[in-house]
Formats: structure tokens, sequence, C-alpha cells
């Protein structure tokens, strides 16, 4: 008895006020602690020699509702066949009034617990249910699988398609259609006609959707980009083709919509001239236009063109430009395309001057109009998948300007065929998503506590808005202090050990050096414990724990 009063009073005396390596990832239940406790023992659960599972599911129910009693927590959920299985009882608790890091601090050390966990949030890896998904190989190339786990997008952002109109109604996009101030899914604009259907028949522009925001994890043919998004229809090519009056009406648009409320963040444009003269970009009407999108804090992702032509060289000896590719504004960016495996397409516009970057556009499958999925290719099939990740990213870091989500962009792109073909390089949308982990520091830095005695280490992760700031914990001599995954340290035997926290992004490690103390009686008097009840006569009985010599 005296040995057990010893070590309860050593626990209280050497528990530590903050949860080890707290981190951002994953998510959990706030309030929310699942509790490992010592099983009830099946041998009690024995009924004329056979065992009864009602009356041990009561009975581990029951081991729950008593330790949730006096610690203001409620119990919310057992599972006795994984107790009976495994001789540990896991009970799902609550508090009302406790936050996770509380509860974790004052249960680790409870008489009877083995762990004390967050109840975390588990999603699924995601890779989406969409049976289409297999032949978006521009997908994998960004890398959007990694960026999937952590974000899928937000139906807070709007992206402005300049093009043949969306076939709103395509079971993979309607969730993602956005209405305009009039309630609209977008805008008609041709040949001096304008209205509120912006309904594509020719295909173009429902490709280029599909590419940036298809519903995603809905079982149904692909995804985007995005699977969360706001897709605004700008139907100003409904036969293919359009003149500069109606596009820059499509542009304006745009801008009106953005200044009622509606939060376009990137516009598409897969649209283009071939060679063209060059221009005072400032003073044209479509590069002013282009500018008005830039200035009003619009990413605008443009295609190179498919003429196959080094827009340089085109400049160089003709005095020509491709437009709007070729403008160059503070949000402007023009996008060539590469096939599987990193290649140029043959067909795409390049040029380590007037063209940022590439992206898949080579046998992209994506939607068309009729409930329909085909494959296309070219320049227009890339632009949309870095118009996808502006919007992505935009809603990630929503208090990032335009002009600092393009740098993500650009200076995140993998560096190949730079400067042969593409002035940044490759597309990577995890590589602009992702804020790497630089560092870890393991607090305290040493530690004394005695055999039985726990303490809690805490790691910070740095910096603070790293994307993973998951950490691993480890001992040099498990025979001496062990630890557990949430860094709380566990005093085996007398000696010295090395606790290691490693970042699971990037594996930097810090440490502490525990010293593990036998506790002998001799030494100065740290604490005394009495109860009237262990004397017959109500004399107090009064042990004197000390530390040792």
């Amino acid at each position: 008895m005296k040995k057990i009063l010893y070590y309860v009073l050593l626990l209280l005396l050497f528990s530590c006020p903050a949860i080890a390596g707290a981190p951002e990832y994953p998510e959990y239940v706030e309030g929310e602690v699942l509790v490992v406790l010592e099983a009830p023992a099946e041998s009690d659960h024995m009924v004329m020699g056979s065992f009864n599972a009602n009356l041990y599911s009561w009975s581990v129910s029951n081991q729950a509702d008593s330790f949730a009693r006096g610690r203001s927590l409620e119990s919310r959920r057992t599972f006795p066949k994984i107790a009976r299985s495994s001789k540990r009882s896991i009970a799902h608790f609550r508090s009302k009034n406790k936050s996770t890091k509380e509860l974790i601090q004052e249960l680790s050390s409870a008489p009877g617990v083995k762990s004390v966990s967050p109840n975390y949030i588990n999603r699924l890896h995601l890779t989406p249910n969409d049976p289409a998904y297999k032949n978006l190989w521009g997908m994998e190339n960004i890398g959007m699988p990694k960026v999937w786990d952590y974000f899928t997008g937000s139906s807070e952002v709007c992206v402005a398609v300049i093009d043949s109109g969306i076939d709103y109604n395509h079971p993979d996009l309607n969730a993602n259609m956005a209405r305009d101030s009039k309630g609209n899914y977008g805008v008609y604009i041709y040949n001096g006609v304008q209205h509120g259907n912006p309904m594509d028949n020719y295909g173009h522009g429902t490709h280029v959707a599909g590419t940036i925001g298809a519903v995603g994890n809905n079982g149904l043919g692909v995804t985007g980009v995005n699977w969360n998004v706001k897709l605004l229809a700008v139907n100003v090519f409904p036969y293919g083709g359009s003149e500069d009056d109606d596009i820059i009406a499509g542009m304006e648009y745009v801008l009106e919509e953005k200044g009622k409320g509606l939060n376009i963040r990137a516009v598409n444009m897969s649209f283009g001239r071939g060679g063209y003269p060059e221009i005072d970009t400032d003073d044209s009407p479509l590069g002013t236009a282009v500018k008005s999108l830039s200035d009003a804090g619009i990413i605008c992702a443009m295609s190179a063109g498919n003429e196959g032509w080094d827009i340089s060289d085109l400049e160089t000896y003709f005095g020509m430009r491709k437009y709007p590719a070729c403008f160059r504004f503070d949000n402007t960016i023009s996008v060539g395309a590469i096939n599987y495996g990193n290649t140029k397409r043959e067909s795409s516009n390049y040029g380590d001057i007037w063209v940022d970057i590439a992206a898949p556009g080579g046998d992209i499958f994506s939607t068309i109009p009729r409930n329909g999925y085909d494959y296309d290719s070219g320049t227009s099939m890339a632009a949309p998948h870095v118009a996808g990740a502006a919007a992505l990213l935009s809603a990630a870091y929503p208090n990032e300007t335009a002009t600092q989500i393009k740098a993500r962009i650009l200076n995140n792109a993998r560096k190949i065929d730079v400067p042969k073909y593409w002035k940044h390089g490759i597309l990577d949308v995890w590589a602009a998503f992702e804020t790497p982990v630089t560092g870890v520091t393991v607090a305290p830095k040493t530690a004394s506590i005695l055999t039985g005695g726990t303490q809690t280490l805490t790691a910070t992760v740095a910096p603070a808005n790293a994307t993973n700031k998951n950490v691993t914990w480890s001992s040099s001599n498990t025979a001496i202090a062990s630890v557990n995954a949430s860094g709380a340290v566990n005093g085996v035997s007398a000696g010295t050990a090395t606790i290691t926290a490693t970042t699971v992004d990037r594996g930097f490690k810090d440490t502490c050096t525990v010293t593990v103390v036998k506790p002998e009686s001799g030494g100065p008097v740290i604490g005394e414990f009495y109860n009237p009840k262990w004397n017959n006569n109500k004399n107090f009985f009064t042990f004197k724990i000390h530390l040792a010599n």
C-alpha cells in the first residue's frame, strides 16, 4: 500500500502541464479522448461455467462509467469485443468544459490508464473513388493526390471560365456551378447578343471546367484539381471563335460579378490568336481588359497556343507575339503543354521568355456536354490545371494576394526543360501547397524522474504553419525509459536514456536526456500522505516520501 501511494503521489508531482508535440495534423475532435484501460478479467464473467458476453459487455461499460464519474466526463462508447480480445478496454470520453490537451494531461497519470489519445479525425487517403480517375495522369503528375490528403478546395472560391460555356447540368459539374448576381450560372455573349444561359453546345468549355473543378470523390466520372469550387461560365465562344469585343464584354462581366461579391480568384483563358504584331499591352483593348482582371486580384491562366512555335523566335524574326499569352501583368501566367513523361507536347508553343510554366496537356480526360467524358489535347487542356491550382491555393491561403499565389505556383515549379522550353518549369501543386518543416525543438532538454513516474515532453515544430507537424517519439533504451506516441515518458529502471522526437516531414530531430532514479528512503522529504481510515482508532498514519540520497 505504501508503495502504491508513493507512486500515485509521484505521478501527481511530476506530471507535465503540456501535451507533447500537439500537431495541427491530423485533426481531432476537441474535448474528446480515447482512453485505454486494463480490461476486466474474463474469468469474472463466467455463469455456470460459460462465458457470459452480455455480462462482460456490461462490465466494460460500467468500468468506463466509473472512470468518468468524478472527472466531469461523459462516457460515449466502449468496445467490449476488442476488450476481450486484446485485454485492453478502449473507452471514448467527452468533456463539456475541458480541452483535449487538458484531458490528456489529467488522465494520463490516472490509475489503470495505459494511454490517452485525442479522438483523431481519420479521412480516406484521398485518391478519389471517381471511376475514371485512373485516366487522369495529369492529376498524378502535378501532385494532386498528396494535396488532397490535406485539402480539396473550397466552395468559397470561384473560377471564371471564359470559353464556350459549361454544360451546367452535367452530373460531375452541377454541384460546383456558381450563380451570378442574377441567379444564373453565368452569361452568354456573342455577336451583340447577351443573356443568362451559358450552356455549352460546342464542348471545349465543359472539358476545361472538368479539369478545374469536376466534383471529386462522388463515385462518378472524373475529378478536377478542386473537388470543391465554384465555376462561373462565360460563354463568348459558342461556335469556337469570337471577336475581341465579345471577349472583352465577358471580362467586364467577370469584373462586375467580382465587384458584386463573387469571390473570383482565377480565370481560365484557353484561347488566343496566331502571330499578332507586337502591341503596347497597356493600351490595347484586350490587354487593357486582361490587365483589369489582373489588377482586380484575379490570376489569369492563359494557354500558350498550339502552333509549335518558339514564341521568342516569332518575336525576333517576325515582330509578332501570341495574345493573350504574351500579356505580362502582375497576375498573368502563360501555360504550355506537356505529355505523359514530362516531355513537351509537339504542338505546344514554347519559349523561356514568354511561356511561364507547363502543365499536362496531352490526352486529358474530362467532362463533355450531355453527361459525357472524352479525351482532348493541347495547351487549352494545360491552362485549366494552372487555373485550378490557383483556385485551390487561394482557398488554402485566403490571406495571400493573387501575386503571392502566382509566386507559389511559379517558384515551386519542377525545373524540367528550363530554360529550354519554359521559364519556370512544370506545374507542381504539392510543392506550391506544402509548407515544409524546418526544425523541431523538444522541451525540456533534460528531465529527472523516478521509476514508475512519468514526464510528458513537448515537441514544437517549425514553422508554425508547416503542413505536416507530426512527430514520432523514440527512446535509446526502453529498459530505462519508454515513451508513447504523445511524448509521455515512463521511468522503467534507474539509468539514463535519450528521448528523441523526429518530424515525419524531412526527419528533423531533437532530444531530451532523461535520468531515471530509483526511490530510496533517507533523502529529503518531498511529500506526505495520510488517511485516517487506515487506523481503527482513527489516528493518522503518515507516510513520508523521500528522494534518493
